[in-house]
């Protein structure tokens, strides 16, 4: 800039006639130019703002309400594919548009505590008293939340804020084994690897229900639930009048894992997957056998071995590797968009293609892509 005024000091020094001195003109562009620096800046602002705007409603994921400007995401909770989960979160569940995470036994305190995610932030909203909360479930109001405790199972229907016992009618005391909990509709379901309930939103008393397998375990896919036998062995049952009537599921095996509206299952070294109405499409091959299959977001399927590293077959049947996922204490796993996000005894890590898995608390010895 003080090389152009002095050529404008030589200009209107030899052109007097302007009327205008120097002094006067510089300071005028001088100012201009800072006016015009001042809107590229506001510009370059407003642009940058849009960006993020846009590339935060197509690459969010679905649950959260947010304010009109910016603009509701069309898949929902906000940001949380990028926000830091709770240090150390072990059980994770997802119910219409809210998240919640459960740390266990970490503060010290022989207790456990559940943290929400709602309006673009975590929030401590409870703690339970047991050491250990083994399993977690939200219906798709993101208010109704059922959690297995040593002692039980426990209901919440505002949030999580409070709690009240709910009764497992018939259950052996002491049990086999504790209660594990899905939600299916808008109801919970609780087996304990002897008999079946199922527990309404807002309800304190589980309504027995006649599953038939032996000591099943319960599958939600789409709007079926699937009992299939906690040991792998048998045939699965499907039911599409919350367990009035049951039918069998056909295929060359019982799934073992479930997301969205399909069912997946490793049968000999061939991977399967169901859908309610009772197709069953062989997807590929394992490459090796005693995998541990787990469901990912957009019809991907990972393989895990005996450590973190493993396989990730694609909906096309193509195999590739997948690394980064701490493979011992694999805990609940929940799909938000295109991201999956994996609960283990070390924290939650996430992936988007399966490949590559990060940790979302940048605590986590290691955390970052792999």
């Amino acid at each position: 800039m003080n090389r152009i005024e002095d050529l404008l000091r030589e200009t209107l020094a030899a052109e007097p006639a302007r009327g205008v001195d120097a002094a006067t003109m510089t300071g005028r562009v001088r100012d201009g130019v800072r006016r015009r620096r001042a809107a590229r800046v506001r510009a370059v602002t407003v642009a940058t703002v849009a960006a993020v705007v846009v590339a935060i409603a197509v690459g969010a994921v679905r649950l959260r309400e947010v304010p009109p400007d910016p603009a509701p995401s069309p898949t929902g909770l906000h940001g949380i594919d990028t926000t830091p989960w709770p240090d150390q979160a072990r059980h994770l569940a997802v119910g219409g548009r809210t998240a919640y995470a459960v740390v266990v036994d970490r503060y010290g305190c022989g207790c456990s505590v559940l943290h929400r995610y709602r309006d673009g932030a975590w929030r401590q909203v409870h703690t339970f008293a047991a050491p250990d909360v083994l399993s977690i479930g939200a219906a798709d109001d993101g208010r109704a939340l059922w959690a297995v405790e040593d002692t039980g199972l426990v209901a919440s229907a505002d949030g999580g804020e409070h709690w009240t016992p709910v009764e497992l009618p018939g259950r052996a005391s002491p049990p086999a084994s504790p209660p594990v909990v899905i939600v299916h509709g808008d109801a919970a379901w609780v087996s304990d690897g002897d008999l079946v309930w199922r527990v309404a939103a807002g309800g304190s008393r589980g309504v027995p229900v006649t599953v038939p397998v032996d000591r099943p375990d319960l599958l939600s896919v789409g709007d079926a639930l699937v009992a299939v036998p906690a040991e792998g062995e048998g045939e699965a049952w499907v039911s599409t009048d919350d367990g009035a009537d049951w039918t069998p599921l056909a295929g060359p095996c019982a799934p073992t894992a479930s997301a969205g509206d399909h069912a997946y299952g490793l049968c000999s070294d061939t991977v399967f997957r169901w859908t309610p109405d009772g197709t069953t499409t062989a997807i590929g091959e394992a490459p090796e056998p005693g995998l541990t299959l787990l469901p990912l977001a957009e019809g991907r399927v990972a393989l895990l071995g005996a450590d973190s590293d493993g396989w990730v077959l694609a909906d096309d049947g193509s195999l590739g590797e997948t690394r980064g996922l701490p493979y011992a204490g694999l805990t609940d796993a929940v799909r938000i968009g295109k991201v999956t996000f994996q609960g283990t005894l070390e924290g939650v890590y996430r992936t988007t293609d399966g490949a590559h898995w990060e940790a979302t608390d940048p605590k986590v010895p290691g955390a970052g892509l792999y």
